[in-house]
């Protein structure tokens, strides 16, 4: 029951920012308010999504019920962006050489061209956006749902949604990304160092980008 209701709630949460930040989209895409108005709903929407989960504090899915300790969690979590930029770089690799693709994500290129002139929607990149991620990929749709399925299936399905949320063409570069989260969630139990992996990922881009 806990199961369901965790991830229940969760998703609606996930889906209603989705449903309000297309909505803000399409009725200020020209207005200067436009990234002031998704990043307040992206941090308010984290920060609910992040205290429902903690509502649900006495239920553990299999992943969560290991011990780990403080500085193995933040060994991951930095350790694990780290692993995660050197996946981005060879996947980017790979896909130029096999596909032919450009070695730039479209994706990460517009936001970085948002942050240039709306600072504020470094609070979304940085904070609302992995928090969120975090916990419908990593929570629910591979922790929560390897108790209805193998961890292998979990994982593909986590990977495979994730890279279709972010496409941009870099499928391979983006399922790789999810795999490695996985892999960082499923090591520490604990989706918190997951988060702080991809937090720390999306500090390190922006400030490389910035220099």
């Amino acid at each position: 029951m806990a199961l369901k209701k965790n991830s229940m709630w969760l998703l609606i949460s996930y889906l209603i920012v989705s449903i309000c930040s297309t909505i803000i989209d399409h009725y200020f895409r020209t207005s200067s308010s436009l990234y002031y108005l998704l990043t307040i709903i992206g941090v308010t929407g984290s920060i609910a999504m992040y205290f429902i989960n903690r509502q649900f504090a006495t239920y553990q899915n299999w992943l969560e019920k290991k011990s780990v300790s403080q500085q193995q969690n933040l060994i991951l979590g930095f350790g694990g962006a780290v692993l995660l930029l050197a996946t981005q770089q060879l996947c980017f690799w790979l896909e130029n050489l096999i596909l032919h693709q450009t070695d730039a994500s479209q994706n990460t290129a517009a936001m970085l061209a948002i942050i240039k002139h709306y600072p504020i929607y470094l609070l979304y990149v940085l904070i609302a956006a992995p928090i969120m991620e975090e916990l419908v990929f990593r929570k629910v749709l591979f922790g929560n749902l390897v108790t209805l399925t193998s961890p292998f299936i979990a994982g593909i399905i986590s990977c495979l949604l994730f890279s279709i949320v972010h496409a941009d063409g870099h499928f391979l570069t983006y399922a790789a990304i999810g795999g490695m989260l996985c892999w960082i969630y499923a090591k520490s139990g604990r989706v918190q160092t997951s988060m702080i992996a991809h937090m720390v990922m999306n500090l390190i881009i922006v400030m490389l980008s910035f220099k």
